[in-house]
């Protein structure tokens, strides 16, 4: 027997075991909630990693709770699976490299050593281009600042800035010290390509006095340094990013144009970008793939008709992610109990309590449990681009990610969780409360504009689909081997689940809620007051940077 046998083996013994005590209804089961995460925290799934044996297992276990619950396939898909292809590629580190043109010298730097490399993409790249000094590399439109204004680097490599503008102040431009989506290096690239940029070179905003990149890259993006490429086959090519040393830094700006802590130090100053082409600097940007394979992954969908004969065609998305991070390389399994054990076990159990409420529903459900979150968003970008339904049917997207702990880790937030809303659909927010208000529930709504693209919904609310998100809050487990089962808040989720499932029966029953998407609000409404979430996020980075100073 392989092992892949042996752990499908044991998922049927312990599902036969905890099936008998499913039964439809509306009460929300604190012990069916609980078996499902000690499932899916099980050693024996390893972390449940897109791709690997375990997360081929969850795949099943989602699938065979959706199919006790009553749930049937969406017509079109058969045995509830919306298949995937993704690619995995890795990088040969010793023909990977960075070379800087200066007239007849061409110095090359070396991953691993004078420079990192994300690998974007599945193919070698041979690139010769010249330079372009892009700030931070950023068109935000919402905060009126664009490093690409009046500057052509179609065809060209930018060069560009970590993090974003004034990052170490406390003002109120890009949210200060609190990182924006901006910050982030794919979006970087992402606006790169956009602009017809054929590469991107980051490197450090030395002017803030951060340590050089040779610290701080290997520290934050180790693990994704590390990491093979993994994408979709239908998804378009990216551009490759590299990080860039100091010596490097020199090697490509010494005797040119751009003084490049002067031109920080402008733009920290002013809040205006300050672009412009390194003269007489070509750079040579080698990517070379050791290996290519094709992976099968999948998103697992539930499909709940509705009843009603014209709005049973009209479809709310009720989602969870359940994929983790897999084994580190020192062998430790990332558990992912809160991100996202807790977000599929409430997807579950969601589905067996509305599944009992049938009768009462007007419009259809999609139950999908998304794949290969944590790689990029795979299953939910793959359910756009592919959508097994019409778009246009698409009325709401509701989604769970990490609905089981307590926001900071601090007791008082015991019974308090968030809701995010789009601010483009008013009438979400409403209902929220609402909802909250009959359960006596300490429900914190929060409606934005646009989201980071942290979660599953924001590719659908980018699409004009309405979405709404819960959540419990961060805490410093996140995205590390400690986020494990016995800190779970059982009762956190019972409530996350209870309130989901009387806003979802509302929205289905059409109570005139008003789904409208209204591109025309660009404003965030006023807040409810609670810390902010991503603080842990933010002081977790402020952390990294003051052990790196030492």
């Amino acid at each position: 027997m392989t092992k892949r046998e042996r752990i499908v083996a044991l998922f049927f013994c312990l599902f036969s075991a905890f099936s008998a005590s499913i039964t439809h209804g509306v009460d929300v089961s604190e012990q069916a909630l609980m078996a499902h995460v000690h499932f899916l925290t099980s050693d024996h799934l390893e972390g449940r990693r897109a791709a690997r044996a375990g997360d081929l297992v969850t795949e099943e276990y989602v699938r065979s709770i959706f199919v006790q619950a009553g749930l049937k396939p969406l017509p079109g898909l058969g045995d509830y699976r919306q298949e995937i292809v993704a690619i995995e590629a890795t990088m040969d580190r010793q023909g990977t490299s960075l070379g800087v043109v200066r007239d007849e010298e061409v110095p090359y730097f070396r991953v691993d050593r004078e420079v990192f490399c994300l690998l974007n993409g599945r193919s070698d790249l041979n690139i010769r281009a010249p330079l372009v000094f892009a700030g931070f590399g950023i068109t935000a439109p919402e905060y009126e600042y664009d490093d690409y204004a009046g500057i052509d680097v179609e065809g060209k490599v930018v060069l560009v800035l970590n993090n974003e503008p004034g990052d170490t102040s406390d003002g109120d431009k890009f949210r200060g010290r609190a990182p924006t989506r901006y910050s982030f290096p794919k979006m970087k690239e992402e606006i790169a390509r956009r602009h017809g940029a054929v590469g991107m070179i980051i490197v450090n905003n030395a002017a803030s006095g951060h340590p050089d990149l040779d610290v701080s890259v290997p520290k934050r993006y180790g693990r994704e340094l590390r990491e093979p490429y993994f994408g979709l086959e239908v998804d378009e090519e990216r551009i490759p990013i590299f990080f860039a040393t100091k010596p490097v830094v020199d090697a490509m700006l010494g005797g040119t144009n751009v003084d490049i802590i002067e031109r920080q130090e402008r733009i920290d100053k002013r809040m205006k970008p300050v672009s412009a082409s390194v003269q007489g600097r070509e750079v040579i940007l080698n990517v070379q793939i050791a290996s290519v394979e094709r992976k099968e992954i999948a998103n697992i969908i539930g499909y709940l008709e509705g009843g009603d004969a014209a709005l049973k065609h009209e479809f709310i998305v009720i989602g969870a992610h359940h994929d983790h991070l897999g084994v580190g390389e020192d062998g430790a399994i990332f558990y992912g109990a809160d991100d996202n054990a807790s977000g599929t076990a409430g997807l579950l159990e969601s589905a067996r309590i509305l599944a009992g409420e049938a009768g009462r529903l007007k419009r259809s459900i999609l139950f999908v449990s998304f794949c290969a979150e944590e790689r990029g968003l795979l299953g939910s970008k793959y359910f756009i681009m592919q959508p097994p339904i019409s778009e246009e049917s698409l009325c709401v997207m509701i989604n769970m990610d990490m609905i089981g702990r307590n926001n900071m880790d601090k007791t008082e937030n015991e019974n308090m969780f968030i809701v995010f809303t789009s601010a483009q659909t008013p009438a979400l927010e409403r209902a929220v409360r609402s909802e909250a208000k009959a359960l006596d529930l300490d429900v914190r709504v929060a409606p934005y504009v646009r989201f980071r693209g942290a979660s599953d919904h924001s590719l659908f609310h980018n699409r004009g689909i309405p979405v709404v998100f819960y959540f419990s809050g961060f805490h410093k487990d996140y995205n590390r081997s400690t986020d494990t089962i016995d800190k779970i808040v059982p009762n956190k989720i019972v409530k996350v689940v209870s309130h989901l499932c009387r806003f979802a029966e509302a929205l289905s029953e059409d109570r005139g809620i008003d789904l409208k998407f209204d591109r025309a609000i660009t404003v965030e409404p006023e807040k409810d007051p609670f810390e902010n979430p991503y603080s842990v996020r933010a002081s977790r980075q402020e952390e990294d940077r003051s052990q790196n100073r030492r």
